[in-house]
């Protein structure tokens, strides 16, 4: 480090301020920064503040003298945090996959002087990287051909169009799922292998297809892992939330970097299955995600943070693990002998350098009887000892919080605090503030992509407006609040206008100046914003009657069939789109408020989780017009046009289920 600030030192990104007192001439990013580079190779360097080998890389090599002195002599370094610009993340991940066939954080790419990578990579130890540097900087020198060659033939492959025009059908979607199936683990939970991320996303929609092709193991699926997860060290017993992946096939050990987008999905996942599961754990994960993101994320204009980061001054993990003295000096004879007994706690640590992860190894009905304590009294002898570790905790210096409240991620809490209120009614007080809170990312004709320390910052890109809308319709939907939906209508139109050019969806609105096209189409930790879209305009569509919404998703969904058949489990948001547009785009129209809680309590765990059920009392839409009846009445309405309806919830699922081709 340095007692000389860089340029980042201006930031409003925690990240690049991390990076400010590195002796590397750090320049934060921007567009008219490469188009002046004039003749020197450029480092673009990619990460988030909750990262920790951004941050192992940063101290072995951003903070080393004779690396910066490299850097600085031969390179221009622009430092990006993939959060505030996740276009250009995504451009330079797509490169480095095309490159080496795979990618992460942090995404180090040396690229020529106008910003065409040539090399890219993720995590280098220091003399790796200096030996990197100096070759490509010697090659450049003297060999400047061979970069031109390899530039032109990278291009080339970034830029090869992939029309998707292919046909599919429901069973060849039903098989391709089938023959995925086995990359699923069916003894811990999540995908096969390690390391094992939540995948939030895919959980949902096998929920999704447990219903639609009638595949009772993938729900045996999802709740095997939400259990496992739960019980893990992935999960935080002592203040709540989830962490952002387990580095083990077990869910121990956790990537102690805790992520709003991981929570505010995996929210609604735990609260949708307490009452098919009937858990006391499912109840608690969920109102303890609410309180964490409450207690920790949350910003005082309402807001809430990205993140929080994984290393203290003490290390990684080292403000949530304990050592066996920290628990010899709080804890009395008999909760230590439980901690070592029940949470495997040793001199030596249950990970490692001496730390123990808070989990307990046995079920609670094993621990019950090992302690010879009744379910109140275990409950209550165990919260003791979680207090005793979270007073521990207040000791110590907590992990930094990213304080950037960024536009997709708060969309994505209010779409989860939304789902849960049948579940958990509390969480509508909290959702609605939320709701109002956001309204601070809305300008004349656009949306903000960021509010960093109250600053509005970054034009949206498609991702925020994408899971905006699917917000404000999963708001509106659940508090009975019409003009949420109206709200909705209204930023897809902003969306429209700002991003659907030559008859595509575009990432970002501004013309594309890169050297190819930011894509998000893959559902991954998050949903590609491009299938939320299609789900939004689908719904959309058909509420307010408005069929050029419906030729848009179907022209997108289109274009990614193909992608679905080969990776189904990522493009799973995509699937239950397709099967949605297939079964003619219904929804459920509800009489009046008794019939639209009879319908939220008796009938929706029975129907695809994209069925969207609306009340005719509160919403006034085309598709409402003479539905308000005071007698019980359900609705099933199609792309245009409604059925004759009935008169209980179990006709309307039975109809809706017939619609999907269940057998």
């Amino acid at each position: 480090m340095t007692s000389q600030a860089n340029a980042l030192i201006t930031s409003n990104s925690p990240y690049l301020l991390q990076h400010a007192y590195n002796p590397v001439q750090w320049l934060p990013f921007s567009q008219e920064l490469i188009q002046n580079s004039q003749s020197k190779l450029i480092i673009i360097s990619i990460g988030y503040s909750a990262c920790h080998w951004c941050h192992v890389m940063e101290h072995e090599s951003f903070e080393n003298p004779e690396v910066a002195d490299i850097m600085n002599s031969h390179f221009l370094n622009i430092k990006v945090d993939k959060e505030e610009h996740p276009h250009i993340d995504k451009i330079y991940m797509k490169a480095c996959q095309a490159m080496t066939g795979g990618g992460g954080w942090p995404l180090n790419v040396i690229c020529t002087p106008d910003g065409v990578p040539i090399h890219a990579g993720t995590y280098f130890p220091r003399q790796k990287w200096i030996h990197l540097l100096q070759t490509i900087q010697e090659l450049y020198k003297t060999k400047p051909e061979q970069i031109e060659t390899f530039k032109v033939e990278l291009l080339q492959i970034l830029n090869k169009p992939t029309p998707d025009t292919s046909s599919i059908t429901l069973p060849a979607l039903q098989k391709a799922i089938e023959n995925h199936i086995q990359t699923l683990d069916f003894d811990t939970g999540g995908m096969m292998g390690s390391p094992k991320f939540p995948m939030p996303v895919l959980l949902y929609n096998c929920i999704n297809w447990s219903i639609i092709f009638n595949q009772t193991q993938l729900q045996q699926h999802v709740n095997l892992t939400l259990l496992k997860m739960a019980q893990g060290g992935l999960w935080d017993w002592v203040q709540g939330g989830f962490a952002r992946y387990s580095v083990d096939d077990q869910w121990f050990v956790p990537h102690f970097e805790k992520m709003l987008y991981d929570n505010a999905q995996l929210l609604p996942l735990y609260a949708q299955s307490i009452p098919k599961l009937k858990l006391p754990i499912l109840e608690q994960v969920s109102r303890q995600i609410i309180e964490f993101v409450q207690n920790h994320l949350k910003l005082s204009n309402g807001l809430y943070a990205a993140a929080l980061d994984a290393d203290t001054e003490l290390g990684e993990g080292a403000y949530y693990c304990l050592t066996i003295d920290e628990c010899y000096a709080h804890l009395n004879e008999q909760q230590m002998a439980y901690c070592q007994e029940q949470m495997q706690f040793t001199a030596l640590g249950n990970w490692e350098h001496g730390l123990n992860i808070v989990r307990f190894y046995n079920p609670p009905q094993a621990r019950m009887q090992a302690t010879g304590m009744s379910a109140t009294q275990l409950e209550t002898f165990e919260n003791q000892i979680l207090s005793i570790f979270a007073a521990i905790r207040k000791s110590k210096k907590p992990p930094m919080q990213d304080y950037k409240a960024v536009c997709s991620f708060n969309a994505l809490l209010l779409s989860g605090l939304s789902q849960v209120i049948p579940t958990i009614p509390q969480a509508q007080e909290i959702a609605q503030e939320l709701a109002q809170a956001m309204q601070a990312y809305i300008k004349p004709n656009g949306l903000w992509h960021q509010i960093s320390n109250n600053k509005p910052q970054f034009e949206a890109l498609l991702c925020d407006y994408s899971f905006f809308i699917q917000a404000l319709l999963n708001y509106s939907f659940h508090t009975q609040q019409a003009h949420y939906c109206n709200q909705a209508l209204q930023l897809l139109e902003i969306a429209s206008k700002n991003h659907f050019h030559s008859n595509q969806w575009h990432y970002q609105a501004q013309a594309q100046t890169q050297f190819t096209t930011a894509t998000d189409s893959e559902d991954d930790v998050m949903p590609s914003s491009l299938s939320s879209l299609s789900l939004s305009l689908l719904y959309i569509s058909n509420l307010y009657a408005l069929p050029q919404y419906y030729t848009q998703a179907q022209q997108l969904i289109s274009t990614h069939q193909q992608a679905m058949l080969q990776h189904p489990f990522w493009h799973s948001q995509w699937i239950s789109a397709w099967v949605h547009a297939f079964a003619q785009n219904p929804i459920l129209i509800c009489s009046n408020t008794q019939a639209y809680n009879n319908a939220i309590n008796n009938a929706k765990q029975h129907l695809p989780l994209t069925i969207p059920i609306v009340n005719a009392q509160i919403f006034e839409l085309p598709i409402t017009a003479g539905k308000y009846s005071a007698q019980e009445q359900y609705y099933i309405c199609l792309q245009s046009s409604c059925l004759a309806p009935v008169n209980t919830t179990e006709q309307a699922v039975e109809i809706l289920l017939d619609y999907f081709n269940i057998q």
